[in-house]
């Protein structure tokens, strides 16, 4: 019995012992999982401080000459650990480092984004390329913006009951008709009205009439940039699930029709769109992702409650080579949206883009007719509309912080409207009870679409995203 005590007694320390080994063995790797957990997890939230540090960018990129760059080549901290979480951003411009950087939106440039996110000891980097597409000598496009509320290089007819606050001009005649004041402010035209037998009319402008000759110019090649042009690339569209995909270039030949459906890009990534033929969204079809460009060889129509969303603050590029509609309670939005055509464009029908924002920026631009009507909204905090062709704006439409820009031909503000300002090189109408101005708010408005002191005629592209 004794012996048998003693058995058990040995055995039990020899397990005591193989135990001890083994966890003396374990030790090390325990202590170095532990060590390692931490910064595993702050590699992780580097490379976020680094992506943000990228983005903030590529935001001052799109908002032109009214960026801020000072904060370039300096570290920026994160405001819940300022200590330990940080980016630092320098760019490089055609290949040659930049430190800072004021970017040139007059000629062309290739620039790099180089982004450094630093948390604890952990250190991630990030690059994104920008091409940006300069507008050339063009200025602004003319002297027309911060000097009048409405202007047209041809002739100008106010009918009805109006309300314009701010100043008007004309290179040709202004024909005000009304009895009662309806521009609060100064009417500037070579051809002042003979006031004797118009006395209505002169009571009409508040200012009263001044002779300006010319009164103002206004160039619109400036301020529309080139289409861009892409081709077919990436993944096929009609290989893929339309839930969740990554970010990348896509493809698809022939009409794309979504009835019903979504297209969803993973949220924070990049991804290209190109359809070479028709595209048509309907019955709440969405497309939506971080950063989103479509292009479409053919026609757009966006119908019947679908939309297309840039989310998470993101931008949004669509580009047409046909004609874009947009009807029946329709929406885009996105921190920064670009819509560009070939062809007309038809907001109407309760439609809307950025309805409910007051940061977003908004840029359309056509090469032929641009209609807004039927209770159309476009909001942010600033929107320029630009074409080469006629602006016809009416049926409760209301765009408050944008300004329309157009070329030849006629334009017309009419009924219920409410825009920032217009300003044509054809003739310009305005009718029945529209209101127009944007007193309070020019200088945020011009800054932000690139109408004040720089070039609105720039294109801008983001590029290739690369992490190390």
């Amino acid at each position: 019995m004794t012996n048998q005590r003693g058995s058990i007694a040995v055995i039990a320390l020899l397990v005591l012992l193989v135990f001890g080994i083994m966890a003396a063995g374990l030790m090390p790797l325990v202590t170095t999982l532990t060590r390692h957990a931490p910064l595993n997890k702050d590699v992780v939230e580097a490379e976020y401080a680094a992506e943000a540090g990228a983005k903030r960018a590529w935001v001052e990129f799109n908002r032109l000459n009214a960026g801020n760059w000072d904060w370039l080549g300096n570290d920026t901290a994160f405001i819940d650990d300022a200590s330990s979480k940080k980016y630092n951003v320098i760019i490089y411009v055609d290949g040659e480092e930049q430190v800072p950087v004021t970017p040139d939106f007059t000629t062309n440039h290739t620039y790099v984004v180089k982004s450094v996110g630093t948390v604890g000891q952990a250190v991630k980097t990030v690059f994104v390329t920008i091409n940006v597409a300069g507008g050339g000598s063009g200025g602004n496009g003319g002297n027309v913006f911060t000097r009048y509320t409405a202007y047209a290089n041809g002739q100008m007819q106010i009918d009805n009951h109006p309300t314009l606050i701010g100043d008007i001009g004309s290179n040709s005649t202004i024909t005000v008709n009304s009895s009662t004041p309806i521009v609060q402010g100064t009417a500037y035209t070579p051809n002042v009205p003979y006031m004797d037998q118009w006395t209505w009319n002169r009571n009409a402008v508040a200012g009263g009439y001044q002779e300006a000759n010319p009164a103002g110019t206004m160039d619109v090649a400036a301020i529309i940039p080139a289409m861009p042009t892409m081709a077919a690339s990436g993944t096929d569209l009609a290989t893929v699930s339309t839930a969740n995909i990554p970010g990348g270039s896509y493809y698809y030949n022939g009409q794309y029709t979504m009835n019903n459906d979504s297209l969803v890009i993973s949220s924070g990534q990049t991804a290209t769109i190109y359809i070479n033929g028709n595209l048509r969204l309907t019955g709440t079809s969405t497309i939506s992702g971080s950063n989103l460009t479509i292009y479409t060889t053919g026609n757009t129509i966006i119908d019947n409650d679908s939309s297309i969303q840039a989310v998470d603050g993101g931008t949004l590029n669509l580009y047409v080579q046909g004609n874009l509609q947009l009807t029946n309670n329709t929406f885009i939005n996105g921190d920064n949206v670009v819509i560009q055509t070939n062809g007309t464009i038809n907001f109407n029908s309760n439609s809307s883009i950025n309805k409910d924002s007051t940061t977003a920026v908004t840029r359309i631009f056509s090469n032929s007719d641009i209609q807004f009507t039927n209770y159309f909204e476009l909001g942010g905090l600033a929107g320029l509309v630009a074409t080469t062709d006629a602006i016809n704006i009416n049926s409760s439409a209301q765009a408050e912080h944008t300004v329309f820009v157009a070329g030849s031909g006629r334009s017309q503000v009419t009924n219920n409207v409410i825009i920032g300002g217009i300003y044509t090189n054809g003739r310009l109408s305005i009718n029945s009870s529209p209101t127009i101005t944007f007193a309070d708010s020019k200088e945020t408005i011009l800054q932000a679409v690139g109408l004040n002191g720089g070039t609105a005629s720039v294109a801008i592209q983001e590029g290739t995203w690369r992490v190390e």
